[in-house]
Order: structure tokens, then C-alpha cells, then sequence
């Protein structure tokens, strides 16, 4: 991948990109991509920087290729539309909160404390997401 090898950063990027690896409020995915970019410009190898950082090697040489395509922010975010849109509405979003708060025992279950199998089995009937079936 000979285009990762002569990354070049500004010197404003570098200080972006160090700023984000120090911010509490970004996704620890947008952390670790921000400290790619500057350890892989300082000429360190992909699997090196596996080593020092909370990403896999395909996931540094994905943050790379997007670097190449678009800069600093495309290489940091995830383009819109990915993953499942919600299908649940807010009022289901309250009963599944409210029954999950609960006790099985309130719906007539045994147990002491809900297993994933039983409040599924509580919430398929319910909720029409296929997200939810299993």
C-alpha cells in the first residue's frame, strides 16, 4: 500500500487529530482512527500501530484508504446512512424500557432476573421490528 507510506499531515491536522485523541466526548472509535493518522505519517507500520492502538489492522488500513479519498474528517467518520435505521416507535421504546425494569415474575415468568431468550420471547409478540426477532 504504497500510498499509506507517504501520508502527509498539516501541521493543523496533526493538532486536530491530537486534540481528538485527548477529547472524553468522541466515540472511542473516532479516538483510535484520529491516532492513526499521525503514528502512521511518523512511519510506523500498520501492525505496530494495531499493537499500540483499539483498532485492528484492516480496520487502520480502512482509516488510511479513507484518509486518501477524502482527508482528516472522511477518515474519522463513518459515511451517513450506515447501520439499521430504528424501526420502533417511542412508544414501544417506553414499553420494552418498562417491561425490561420489571420482573419476569410480573409477566407470569419464573425466573428472578430476565435471560435475552425470555425477554425476547416477552417482546416478539409485541413489537414488529425485524431487528428484534431471533
Amino acid at each position: 500500500m504504497a500510498a499509506a507510506q507517504s501520508l502527509k499531515l498539516s501541521d493543523s491536522d496533526r493538532t486536530y487529530l491530537e486534540s481528538v485523541t485527548h477529547a472524553r466526548t468522541m466515540k472511542a472509535q473516532t479516538v483510535s482512527r484520529a491516532g492513526t493518522l499521525p503514528r502512521k505519517t511518523d512511519g510506523e507500520s500498520v501492525d505496530a500501530i494495531a499493537d499500540k492502538i483499539d483498532l485492528n489492522h484492516n480496520g487502520i488500513l480502512l482509516c488510511l484508504r479513507k484518509h486518501k479519498e477524502g482527508g482528516v474528517e472522511n477518515a474519522l467518520t463513518d459515511a451517513p446512512g450506515r447501520g439499521h435505521s430504528s424501526e420502533i416507535s417511542d412508544d414501544e421504546k417506553a414499553w420494552v424500557m418498562d417491561a425490561a425494569c420489571r420482573k419476569p415474575s410480573d409477566f407470569s415468568y419464573a425466573a428472578e432476573i430476565w435471560t435475552h431468550a425470555k425477554l425476547t420471547s416477552l417482546l416478539n409478540p409485541h413489537l414488529t421490528p425485524s431487528f428484534l426477532r431471533e
